[in-house]
Formats: structure tokens, sequence, C-alpha cells
């Protein structure tokens, strides 16, 4: 720079769509249950948009493969793909809250705004709180896996 100089200029540029989103934690986790049990409290998963759009979030689960109707495979046992299950309202029996599927669904009333301050989440973060059944002849530890994905919404 040289002192005393003044001068200015405009550019103009495209800033790329990003959708980003982060889940947090990692795992939902039932803790130990038995047989036959209904997961008592919700587990609460937080989704945050850490992309530059509002977007719309879908899940799907499976098992061990996708599409196996599986939400888990077990020791001994599976666990059915819709006995395990979702909401974006908290505190819902389990009846009332929507069954994974091993096609992306959209989780309804769930749309993420773009983050334009970083140090307050505001509308850019939402929970969703979910539930499992186990049925009967389940036993040992049980893993499955559920996919969170961004879409653009209407």
């Amino acid at each position: 720079d040289s002192p005393g100089l003044v001068t200015s200029a405009n550019k103009t540029f495209a800033i790329n769509e990003l959708l980003a989103i982060e889940v947090t934690p990692s795992v939902i986790d039932y803790g130990k249950m038995q047989a036959t049990n209904i997961s008592l409290d919700d587990v609460n998963m937080t989704v945050t948009n850490r992309g530059n759009m509002p977007f719309n979030v879908t899940v799907e689960g499976y098992g061990e493969i996708p599409l196996d109707s599986l939400a888990m495979r077990c020791e001994t046992g599976t666990i059915p793909i819709g006995n395990q299950r979702y909401s974006a309202n908290h505190s819902r029996p389990i009846t009332s809250m929507v069954p994974l599927t091993g096609i992306a669904t959209e989780i309804k009333n769930f749309t993420l705004s773009q983050r334009t301050d970083d140090t307050a989440l505001g509308l850019s973060s939402n929970l969703t709180h979910w539930k499992l059944q186990i049925p009967s002849g389940v036993s040992g530890l049980c893993n499955g896996t559920v996919v969170f994905r961004t879409f653009l919404g209407p």
C-alpha cells in the first residue's frame, strides 16, 4: 500500500450452493433394553445446517445392507425396520411416531434455515426424537444404520 492512495473497485462473483449437514451425536444409543421393551425416553439427535442454503431432511435406515427391511441386526435375531421410529415432536408415544423405512422419507415440518450467525444457531438447528421397540427372540449387541440426507425444499 502507498500512503494517501485511495481507490475502489467492484467485482461480481457467484457463491455456489452448499448443502452441508451435521448430525450429533454420531450414534443413536438406546442403552440396554430387553426383548419386548419399548424405549421409554426419546433419544434426541441434533440436525444442524452447516451450509449456505435452507434445506429439508430425509431419513432412511437398514440393519446390514440397504433395503434389507431391518432396523438392526443383533447377535441373536433382528429388529424390523418399522420398530425404529422418529418424530420432529418431543415426547410422543411410539405409536404416534413415524416408522423408519429403507427409502428416503422427508421429515415433515423440518426445514432448516440457512445459518447466518456463527455465534447463534437459531433456526439452523433442530432435533429429531427416536424410539425403538425390541421384538421377542432378540438378544445381544444390535447395530443398524440411519442415513440423514439434505434436499432443497419447495
